[in-house]
């Protein structure tokens, strides 16, 4: 749930709409609630998140930034193990860089409803 948490935070902040139509119901089927979908962009004064999640997206947002401090590293210690930590990082890097290729390649949001049946 974590990593959905995150990749609707950075398509929340990046303003992908792909991003965010396509994990929005990943992020429901992973756990999140509909709650806290709905307040990803003000999750700092958000109730419905864990510490563990904030500190998630806290990181997601100093990625964002380009910069992860000192305090930032702090929480994510008391939160996570070493692994733990090196995979949030990946995964908070690598979704910063796809709403930036799918703008630039200006991929289009696939129908969500299912073709009807031909024939």
């Amino acid at each position: 749930m974590l990593r959905e948490l995150m990749i609707l935070r950075t398509a929340n902040v990046m303003r992908s709409d792909y991003e965010w139509h396509q994990h929005r119901d990943m992020a429901h089927r992973a756990g999140a609630s509909v709650e806290q979908v709905d307040a990803v962009s003000a999750w700092q004064t958000s109730e419905c998140y864990s510490e563990r999640e904030r500190a998630a997206l806290m990181l997601t947002d100093a990625m964002l930034t380009g910069h992860v401090n000192d305090s930032v590293q702090e929480v994510l210690a008391r939160h996570f193990s070493d692994q733990e930590r090196v995979e949030l990082v990946v995964t908070a890097g690598f979704y910063a860089m796809v709403p930036r290729v799918l703008d630039a390649l200006r991929v289009p949001i696939e129908d969500a409803r299912p073709s009807p049946p031909t024939g």
